[in-house]
């Protein structure tokens, strides 16, 4: 089969290495807008036992975060360790971009970099068995075909901006201030970075964010949480876009010789840390689709018939923590002690852990 792959992300990367894998007879091609060794964001949370998917554990440093916390006022209002059994794992997206590479490499995929998906027509989509689009939230390919695929797009309240920090958080951590009203998401995944997710009002975005550069931004924001820092510094990698998160979902997944993977067939809020694990369970699912499939067609139809239900599942998980976040900021805005003291009560209840998109025993297939 000819297979062409429109994105090099995690989904279309792991996509490509699994289909690739499975036959000596798929000439797999993936093409990505990046140029190759670009950088391409910050750190990313999994479940530990999905690094056994194409032995990541092998090929790329992780670290493993310790609980969960909560600080309001520079004080702990929640301190949480994970109970037995459960380890969440932190990684470098750059690491992870590698890491499937090398996979994708060793499997006989061609990586053509430099090429913007919208580029490609209609008539060369075409001359493949099958299209996986993996190209983002934003997919060309999947607005192309938009009626087909059925996708809409609703927009959050929350601006957010994702940065870094030199300070070390050893548990995935939430950061709130009060003047001005911001919800941060912290989290280690380098021995000196943590990856730092900044969340405000549209209002304050326009009025203290907007018209300020990224490195003055940067500054401000340290400051605001100079206590949680503990003086340490805030990065960014280039100029700031304080956007609403886009969640996107599609009637269908797929049309004619094209299948929606990844973040261009749904998205998950970033509280919840689903999307990698994500991007991970669509690719294994096409790939055992085509097992037992006598036709590409009756692949892509068993892909969709397996996944929909989990998309609903788990972006149902995710609109709620999303509107959790929007309340909160809602709270922090108005100064409502009751609200604010509830809402964090009811972030952990009784330190439960919200099960990712993966199984273990999925991966134990592969």
């Amino acid at each position: 089969m000819k297979i062409l792959v429109a994105g090099g992300g995690p989904a279309g990367l792991a996509a490509a290495a699994l289909l690739a894998r499975a036959s000596a007879a798929n000439r797999v091609t993936v093409v990505e807008r990046c140029g190759k060794g670009e950088t391409r964001g910050w750190g990313l949370t999994l479940r530990d036992h999905a690094l056994s998917f194409l032995q990541l554990e092998q090929r790329m440093k992780t670290m493993l975060l310790e609980g969960r916390a909560l600080y309001y006022r520079g004080q702990a209002m929640v301190e949480l360790r994970y109970p037995p059994g459960v380890r969440l794992t932190t990684l470098s997206r750059d690491g992870l971009i590698g890491a499937l590479s090398e996979s994708c490499e060793r499997a006989g995929v061609e990586l053509c970099f430099g090429t913007d998906t919208a580029s490609i027509s209609d008539a060369q989509l075409m001359a493949y068995d099958v299209v996986v689009v993996a190209d983002g939230a934003n997919s060309p390919i999947r607005r192309r075909h938009a009626a087909a695929f059925g996708w809409s797009r609703a927009v959050g309240r929350n601006r957010y901006a994702w940065l870094a920090t030199s300070c070390p958080f050893r548990k995935l951590t939430i950061l709130l201030s009060e003047r001005p009203a911001l919800v941060a998401w912290a989290y280690q995944y380098d021995e000196d970075l943590s990856s730092l997710i900044v969340e405000c009002t549209e209002r304050v975005a326009r009025s203290q964010f907007w018209q300020t550069s990224a490195g003055a931004t940067c500054s401000a924001l340290a400051q605001h949480f100079s206590e949680e820092l503990g003086g340490r510094d805030v990065i960014s990698q280039g100029p700031l876009r304080w956007k609403g998160f886009s969640t996107i979902r599609c009637q269908r997944l797929r049309f004619e010789n094209q299948v929606l993977v990844g973040d261009a067939a749904h998205t998950t809020h970033f509280s919840q840390g689903f999307g990698t694990m994500f991007a991970f369970s669509d690719a294994l699912a096409l790939s055992r689709a085509w097992k037992d499939a006598g036709s590409v067609r009756e692949a892509l139809e068993a892909y969709e018939s397996s996944q929909r239900p989990k998309i609903d599942q788990f972006s149902t998980l995710a609109d709620g923590s999303r509107r959790w976040s929007e309340a909160l900021l809602d709270a922090l805005t108005a100064g409502e002690e009751d609200q604010i003291k509830k809402l964090v009560a009811a972030r952990w209840p009784d330190n439960q852990i919200t099960a990712g998109p993966i199984e273990p025993r999925e991966l134990n297939e592969f």
